[in-house]
């Protein structure tokens, strides 16, 4: 399955985060928007991922989309 022809009339948004011994961050990647998170080094890697999704779920809320398109799966 190709997903940007099976999905071309949507907004992709893609989540990603990471941990290591210096910090942790997140960020979520709408074109042409790219948002980028510090957070403190004692965070884990699920709230790290989580707060991705989360500031991912508050941008989508924020443009306003008028239309939403639904697509069966068969």
């Amino acid at each position: 399955m190709n997903i940007n022809s099976n999905f071309q009339h949507f907004n992709l948004i893609n989540t990603d985060a990471s941990k290591n011994i210096t910090g942790s961050s997140c960020a979520f990647i709408s074109r042409p928007t790219k948002k980028l998170y510090k957070l403190p080094t004692e965070a884990s890697i699920f709230t790290t991922e989580i707060i991705a999704i989360r500031e991912a779920t508050i941008y989508v809320e924020s443009i306003h989309i008028k239309s939403f398109h639904h697509k069966r799966f068969s």
